[in-house]
């Protein structure tokens, strides 16, 4: 019994053993790419404890290389003595030995970019300028040029001071029709109050401009670009020029022209009447009028017979 227990605890440690081993082989590295501006260096593997060498960085004459840094805005140079426990990359960073890059916003309370680092071949790339609000930002002028965000400056000796150039915004407004198409577009400068038209056009006769689809509120002290849309209400003809005769279920109404040799050009069919859909056109309801254009509701559900008979004049109608 006591062999047979020995043998079992020899096979256990074996096993154990096997498998440390089998852990440790089976470790995972990582990828640590090395970049300098856009172009890379070096890729290195980790090593078993999950850390890499850093990577020789070659700079120019009058540039000094700082250091390796996990992003390109990081203040705090990379630890290579910390484990390493997923692919990433670190950025190069070189100092000039021979000049200093200031920005001038040129305001009060507004925060200038600070050049944190060169190019290795000891050039600079701009900054971008902060937010103004009501402003929009035209360059960096170092008195001879304009240069932007992203733009590569080569440098001389001595300090280097850009200064911002800014431009009061100018906001545009657009009034849109039926057609969602702009008839009259205001350019208004920054919290300045843009005015609507008193009126908008229309395709259609039968519709009627009462307003926009934004408050007069909403025109004032503007601090964006504005679409604003019209927006119309449906305008039949006045009712003395119909008659209207309730349906069998007495639920809605027939219509029929009050004198039809009167009615001529447009003409507009009502939606309601008291209160009641008007969804018919009665027998012989409109004969013999002069009407060119006819607009009829889309709640309409029957034209009776002869409801448009012997209108020669009739071009077009139109359902809506």
């Amino acid at each position: 019994m006591g062999k047979r227990i020995k043998a079992l605890l020899i096979s256990m440690a074996v096993l154990l053993v096997a498998m440390v081993s089998l852990a440790s082989c089976g470790k995972r590295t990582y990828s640590v790419t090395f970049k300098s501006g856009t172009e890379t260096v070096a890729v290195a593997e980790t090593d078993k404890e999950g850390r890499v060498y850093p990577a020789y960085a070659e700079c120019a004459e009058g540039v000094r290389f700082v250091g390796w840094y996990e992003s390109e805005e990081s203040t705090t140079p990379f630890d290579f003595e910390k484990e390493i426990t997923s692919d990433i990359t670190l950025y190069a960073r070189f100092a000039s030995l021979t000049y200093e890059v200031k920005y001038d916003v040129g305001c009060e309370g507004l925060k200038a970019p600070v050049q944190e680092s060169v190019n290795h071949d000891g050039t600079f790339t701009v900054k971008a300028a902060p937010e103004r609000v009501g402003y929009e930002f035209k360059g960096w002028t170092d008195g001879s040029g304009l240069y932007f965000d992203g733009d590569v400056y080569v440098a001389d000796s001595g300090t280097i001071t850009l200064v911002a150039t800014w431009e009061y915004r100018v906001l545009t407004v657009e009034f849109l029709d039926d057609k969602g198409e702009a008839f009259e577009t205001k350019e208004v400068p920054y919290l300045g109050d843009a005015i609507p038209p008193s009126n908008a056009p229309h395709t259609y006769f039968a519709y009627e401009f009462v307003g926009w689809d934004l408050p007069t509120s909403a025109l004032e002290r503007v601090t964006e670009d504005l679409t604003v849309r019209a927006e119309y209400v449906y305008a039949p003809a006045d009712e003395s020029n119909f008659v209207f005769e309730e349906t069998e279920d007495g639920e809605a109404y027939a219509v029929s022209a009050k004198e039809p040799y009167s009615l001529s050009g447009e003409l507009a069919l009502p939606k309601t009447y008291k209160g009641k859909p008007v969804r018919e056109v009665a027998k012989r309801g409109f004969n013999y009028t002069s009407v060119e254009e006819l607009f009829i509701p889309s709640s309409y559900r029957t034209v009776k017979a002869e409801g448009f008979s012997s209108n020669s004049s009739l071009k077009a109608v139109y359902i809506c």
